[in-house]
Formats: structure tokens, sequence, C-alpha cells
């Protein structure tokens, strides 16, 4: 069976509330690994690797079963001066975390907000951020679900 083009890679930029809240629906129901997140303080960067669901990206069927397709992202924040987190374990780096959506606030606050009440809160001096799609993308079977 031959397979249609799956994935334009994405590029975005976030400068605003609204463009956050953009990619954090084009991010949602990534899965990140406790040891794909990195802050430097020093330049006050905070990166992430995640491993995306392409919601933009129509199934492919494959002997009556649908395909989806799954990317790794980069995803990068400027200007950041503190992080919190609420929920998480740090001491166990064999966790994944199930990003749900990000949104900033008026007090200067980016929040990632993921599975299981956890919470990564970005203190920032403005909202500049990035993400883009690093590979090729991937087949999966599996297709995040809601309740």
């Amino acid at each position: 069976m031959t397979f249609q083009k799956r994935h334009t890679p994405l590029k975005l930029r976030a400068e605003d509330q609204q463009d956050l809240k953009i990619m954090g629906a084009y991010l949602q129901d990534s899965l990140i690994p406790m040891t794909s997140f990195y802050y430097n303080k020093d330049s006050k960067y905070f990166g992430i690797l995640a491993n995306r669901f392409c919601w933009e990206v129509a199934p492919q069927m494959d002997t009556g079963t649908p395909l989806y397709s799954r990317v790794h992202a980069g995803l990068h924040f400027a200007h950041v001066h503190n992080v919190r987190h609420k929920g998480l374990n740090l001491n166990d780096p064999t966790k994944t975390l199930n990003l749900l959506t990000i949104h900033g606030d008026k007090k200067g606050e980016i929040h990632l907000m993921f599975s299981d009440q956890c919470e990564i809160c970005l203190h920032v001096e403005k909202i500049m951020c990035h993400f883009h799609d690093l590979h090729e993308a991937w087949w999966s079977h599996q297709k995040p679900q809601h309740a």
C-alpha cells in the first residue's frame, strides 16, 4: 500500500496569550519524558523535546486500521526567570507526561498543563516561544482518547 505524504513540518512562534492557545492546540497530547525538559537559568531558556501527535494530519487506512502521525517537536521558551512545578516527581526519570494545553496569564506566567493534575509554570519577562517539528513523522496505531 502506498501512503500519501503524511506531514508538513510545523514551525510556530508565540508572542501573546492567543498565540499560546493556538500552539497549545497543536501540542495537545504530546508525550514528554521527564528527561526531555531543560532549563538554563543564566540564559533564561526553557526547552522541551516532545513526541507530538499530529492532529492536523488525516489518518491513513492500512488493512482497515487507521494509522495516525506523530513527530518529534522542539519547544523553546525565552526570557524565563523562574520555573515552578506541581504534581511532578522529579526523582522518577522514567515518567512520561501527557501535555493537555499551554496558556498564559496576566501575571507574566506561562502554564504547561499535563494529565494527572501536573503543571509547570514559567515566570517570563515577556512571551517569546518557538516550536517546530524536528524530523519526519512516523505512523502510530494509537490516537489519544478524551472523556
